[in-house]
């Protein structure tokens, strides 16, 4: 996944106007260079960034990869929202088509200093998105990012296994004849929020229980965030259990948290790639009737097969 700070629609495909955007321009290869905009900041740095189109831009279906760059963000913790509104648009006229597209997100930080990258969100492995008809779907993700220093920020969402199936015909072969359109609209968000939960931060020992945000526990999503950014969005955790390869047992961060209902437990699981798998918030005393929200919990999905909708 590329981090130069474009967003790519197939350059030898865009035969359409220049798009205009927040600070964007048609390069001479015709490829859309779409920076973000600072829309609240400090002097020296950003806090929050913005990446939009203005009009929709069309392309041959195929894999694509969208990437915006966002100026020199200041240090922090941020929530990164990605929302891009996409459709696949038949060669010819056809029945209600089934669309299909796999999506995978990154982050890096450059350094203004030195110039060095580092990525700040793993590229997540490939999900599966589906929609029947040309309304289309919106593919994008909320996720958590620490940034360590002031640096430049460069989001990713790569599209692959773009095609589209005629009803009654979803097992038959796909069809990739059509157009990929990504819709007018912001598309990346990166906002500083605060570091809730970060124990070290705040003066609190690991074993206190804290107030975690539902908006911090809602962002650790089962099947793709990682321990660094488990540990970005909720501290360090109070208590680590180390795998064990002969009994096949995941690692396990457990968090102590309060909030109106009382004491409760976050217990949370990692599989073998350091991603959380299983998310579990467990109360120290069980109510008579069970919330599903407190006594829920959240385990990471298979994707659909490349080859199946």
């Amino acid at each position: 996944m590329r981090s130069i700070g474009l967003l790519l629609l197939a350059a030898a495909a865009l035969a359409a106007p220049p798009l205009a955007a927040y600070g964007g321009r048609q390069t001479d290869g015709g490829a859309l260079l779409l920076r973000g905009t600072c829309a609240a900041g400090e002097a020296t740095a950003c806090t929050l960034c913005e990446v939009a189109l203005e009009r929709s831009r069309a392309a041959p279906i195929g894999d694509r990869t969208l990437t915006g760059a966002c100026p020199k963000m200041a240090a922090g913790h941020y929530r990164l929202a990605i929302a891009v509104p996409v459709a696949l648009v038949p060669a010819r006229p056809a029945a209600p088509i089934f669309a299909q597209a796999q999506a995978a997100f990154g982050a890096t930080a450059r350094d203004g200093a030195s110039g060095q990258a580092r990525t700040v969100l793993p590229e997540t492995a490939p999900a599966s998105w589906s929609w029947w008809g040309l309304a289309g779907a919106v593919i994008g993700r909320t996720m958590p990012v620490a940034l360590a220093r002031d640096a430049a920020v460069d989001v990713a969402v790569a599209l692959t296994q773009v095609r589209y199936f005629v009803p009654r015909q979803t097992q038959g072969p796909a069809r990739r004849d059509g157009r990929l359109v990504v819709h007018e609209g912001e598309l990346i968000r990166l906002e500083r929020v605060p570091a809730s939960g970060a124990g070290a931060e705040h003066g609190l020992a690991l074993d206190a229980p804290r107030e975690f945000g539902a908006k911090a526990l809602a962002a650790v999503v089962p099947g793709h965030t990682t321990k660094a950014q488990v540990e970005a969005l909720l501290g360090e955790p109070w208590r680590t259990v180390a795998p064990d390869s002969d009994e096949a047992e995941p690692e396990i961060w457990e968090y102590r948290g309060k909030d109106a209902s009382g004491l409760y437990r976050i217990h949370i699981e990692f599989d073998d790639r350091g991603r959380t798998a299983l998310l579990v918030k467990v109360p120290d005393k069980i109510p008579d009737k069970i919330p599903d929200k407190i006594h829920g919990a959240r385990a990471a999905k298979t994707p659909a097969g490349p080859d199946r909708p």
